[in-house]
């Protein structure tokens, strides 16, 4: 699992959306670019796998929440936060 530096994905692409609607801003090194959408695709994956087992599963209350903070915490080491 390729860990992301603990970066702020939504804001890099924000930030890369203004500068291709022409704002007068730098713009965002495309390796920052890259492993934003990475990232963010990799977290996209990580939810849509949590939810679809609560779904499924017909879990307790604290089954699903059990569920959920698995997920954060495969989100967190990914971004290598402890």
């Amino acid at each position: 699992m390729k860990k992301y530096p603990n970066i702020n994905a939504r804001a890099i692409l924000k930030r890369y959306n203004r500068w291709m609607c022409g704002a007068d801003i730098p713009m965002v090194h495309l390796g920052m670019v890259r492993d934003a959408i990475n990232l963010l695709c990799l977290e996209h994956q990580e939810m849509e796998k949590a939810l679809n087992y609560v779904a499924h599963n017909g879990l307790s209350a604290w089954q699903n929440q059990s569920v959920a903070m698995d997920c954060l915490d495969n989100i967190k080491k990914r971004k290598g936060i402890k």
